[in-house]
């Protein structure tokens, strides 16, 4: 299973699709935004693991929009308790490669971390081997290097979540068929990233009520895109 090439037209059908189907229904996909937005924040209120456990809920709360995806590409009636779809049969896998990623996001942060911190040992000792323009540069690559990183783990999960629960694909080889995506079709991709942007940039002056349109319209982009890159078809509105 290797993805294959898209066009940039392609991705602007994706989201003309999700905006099609929003119009539909509207109610329903609002109020699974707002279901997901308010579990989000009350996650990310856990004392302590707090973070962590809102990457894993998001994971398969996303999990669940892809599914909630399939449900309308086969016409099926949608219920409130479909925001929850992604907590069933695939839990297990999904909660293991949110934890893969997080350990490959904070490897990408080791770079900067290490130079940072042994910059501040040395200016503490007030060793003579210390020098500003030398520990300078060494930030500046070391942020580099950790933002390459970051990016090559953030392609990486774009497309693992379907691959998980569609395919039964393995996390770590899901993320390498995301990467893959990404190689072949880095063009076309970036340009879906600057329309979901712009999309966002466009609901700033609603105060932060245009969210609820525009989140379920990127979530039914991302299941077009899947369709197109990994199964060759496409959903229609």
């Amino acid at each position: 299973m290797e993805p294959v090439q898209i066009t940039s037209q392609q991705v602007t059908q994706w989201y003309k699709t999700g905006f099609d189907i929003f119009k539909k229904m509207p109610g329903i996909l609002i109020l699974f935004t707002i279901s997901e937005l308010t579990i989000n924040w009350l996650t990310g209120m856990v004392p302590l693991l707090g973070f962590a456990v809102s990457l894993v809920v998001s994971s398969l709360l996303t999990a669940s929009w892809f599914l909630i995806a399939q449900k309308i590409e086969f016409n099926q009636t949608l219920e409130f308790n479909d925001i929850f779809l992604g907590f069933k049969d695939k839990a297990g896998p999904l909660v293991i490669f949110t934890l893969v990623y997080m350990f490959f996001i904070f490897v990408s942060f080791v770079p900067t971390l290490l130079t940072i911190g042994v910059g501040v040992i040395i200016s503490f000792l007030k060793t003579k081997a210390f020098a500003m323009p030398s520990f300078t540069v060494g930030i500046v690559l070391a942020t580099v290097l950790s933002t390459l990183s970051l990016l090559v783990v953030l392609t990486s999960i774009t497309f693992a979540i379907p691959l998980i629960i569609f395919k039964n694909t393995e996390p770590l080889e899901a993320m390498k068929l995301s990467l893959e995506a990404w190689l072949k079709n880095l063009g076309s991709l970036s340009w879906g990233i600057l329309i979901c942007l712009g999309l966002y940039i466009l609901i700033i002056p609603t105060l932060g009520l245009g969210v609820l349109v525009v989140f379920p319209i990127i979530k039914l982009a991302a299941y077009s895109a899947y369709k197109a890159l990994f199964e060759q078809s496409q959903i229609t509105s």
